[in-house]
This record gives C-alpha cells, sequence and structure tokens, in this order.
C-alpha cells in the first residue's frame, strides 16, 4: 500500500496500522518463538503510538481520502462516529463562514449609511 504512493499521506497511516495489526504482525503457524516475540512487541508498540484524538484526527484523514473513504476495517458503529464528527466540523464552519459574512455585509451597510 505505501510503496504504491510518492508521497504517503496521514489517511494511509490508520488503514497500514490495521493490516500491520490484523495481517502482518499475526502469529502464523510455523513462526519461531523469536518471530512470535517479534511480532508482538511491533503489536505492543502500534498499539500505543497515537491517542485517541490522534486516530480520530487520522481516521478522518482516511475518511476523507477516496481510497479508504468506506473505512472498512471499522465496525459500523465508529464509522458512523467519523462520519458524524465530520458533518459536525462541517456545519460549524459554514455556520461560521455565514456569521463573519453576515457581519461584514451589516459593517457594509453601516458604513454606508455614515457616508
Amino acid at each position: 500500500m505505501v510503496s504504491s504512493a510518492n508521497k504517503p499521506t496521514a489517511s494511509m497511516i490508520m488503514p497500514t496500522v490495521h493490516l500491520l495489526l490484523n495481517r502482518d504482525l499475526v502469529d502464523k503457524p510455523g513462526d519461531s518463538g523469536v518471530i512470535k516475540k517479534c511480532k508482538r512487541k511491533m503489536r505492543d508498540y502500534l498499539k500505543i503510538q497515537y491517542s485517541k484524538e490522534q486516530e480520530n484526527l487520522l481516521l478522518k484523514c482516511s475518511f476523507l481520502d477516496p481510497r479508504f473513504k468506506n473505512l472498512g476495517w471499522l465496525t459500523k458503529t465508529d464509522k458512523d462516529r467519523v462520519k458524524q464528527e465530520l458533518v459536525k466540523v462541517y456545519f460549524n464552519h459554514f455556520f461560521l463562514f455565514f456569521e463573519i459574512l453576515h457581519a461584514k455585509h451589516i459593517n457594509f451597510i453601516s458604513q454606508k449609511k455614515m457616508t
């Protein structure tokens, strides 16, 4: 996944971590004790690398990237949460934009009345 991109992005982090934790670093029959120990250490290390806030931000980045928009590795509950958070951010910015636009309009009208 990472090798196919010229420039890795934040949106690639959580899908890559998911693949590592659930596919590549899972113990397989025939793994030696040393390999199993290394995989366990790497899994443990990856699990503590990102705070919940960082994970949420990275999941939003993944959701907005067309390559990962379905977030297939997440539960429906987690997918819905990410979508709701993005909608909330969108509407907060949308209403803020109109508040600023309205304030500028009022300011413009009051300046016109003074002249």
